[in-house]
């Protein structure tokens, strides 16, 4: 079964220049670990503000593929006797291994001919594993500076107020530094009263309904937009800054044009 996986780690106001470089981490740490944890989905993204920094899985399955490992023990020659037994060289491979000797087999390497044990790895549930590599993923995060904020010790570059992470409709107990993951979220501008979060889709609907513009690039467009918009309006044309725009677009998460 496939369902929908959300992280947001709500925090102090990152700074502009920060946030690009965090959210190409936090991608490649994401898409890595999908990865090597051997997690299939439908797609992936991350996302976020200066607020919030945000990770969405699409049809992420339920449970860690099933693999195969082979480890290889003594050489042939040494494991297998000139009468066909096996030597106390095989007894002991295959005793630290956990099985028993006659279920080695041989396995052809650059090297020569070896025994070997292959051991089937059962799948683990994806919320588990999740669970227990996120924490590793943020603090993997490199940033010009960071700060400490409290006696955990977790370091970031503004402290983080609080975690939401789903799995379908369940919490994944999360724990970053000091802080508990639940089903709750804070609305823009202002960290007001947390909201309880349904699923994936209320979350976005939420974040909609409240202007908040997780995507980067939706973001500067909207800035350079409202900025022609109002340029227009006063008789004018806007100078046209690109870098101006993109720390403009990451220091907020509603974008408003005024004139002045």
């Amino acid at each position: 079964m496939k369902r929908d996986f959300l992280l947001e780690i709500g925090c102090e106001n990152l700074p502009s220049g920060y946030l690009d470089d965090t959210l190409d981490q936090l991608k490649k740490l994401l898409d890595d670990g999908l990865a090597s944890e051997r997690l299939s989905c439908d797609g992936s993204a991350v996302m976020g503000t200066p607020k919030r920094l945000v990770v969405l899985v699409r049809g992420l399955v339920s449970m860690q593929e099933t693999a195969e490992e082979t480890v290889v023990g003594p050489p042939v020659k040494i494991g297998i006797a000139p009468d066909g037994g096996f030597t106390k060289a095989a007894e002991g491979f295959a005793k630290g291994q956990g099985v028993p000797v006659e279920a080695l087999s041989r396995a052809t390497t650059p090297k020569g001919e070896y025994l070997a044990v292959t051991r089937r790895i059962k799948g683990r549930p994806a919320a588990s594993i999740l669970r227990d590599r996120i924490p590793a993923w943020v603090q993997s995060i490199r940033m010009p500076k960071t700060m400490r904020w409290d006696s955990s010790g977790m370091r970031f570059g503004r402290p983080i107020r609080w975690i939401l992470c789903l799995y379908g409709t369940d919490v994944v107990k999360v724990k970053i530094g000091p802080l508990a993951a639940g089903r709750r979220t804070r609305r823009s501008p202002l960290f007001e009263e947390a909201v309880s979060v349904k699923s994936v889709d209320h979350y976005f609907s939420i974040m909609e309904k409240n202007g908040v513009v997780l995507d980067p690039a939706a973001r500067r467009a909207r800035v350079l937009a409202e900025a022609r918009r109002l340029a227009v309006a006063q008789g004018g044309s806007l100078v046209e800054d690109a870098e101006l725009v993109g720390i403009v677009a990451n220091l907020l998460e509603s974008p408003v044009a005024m004139a002045g």
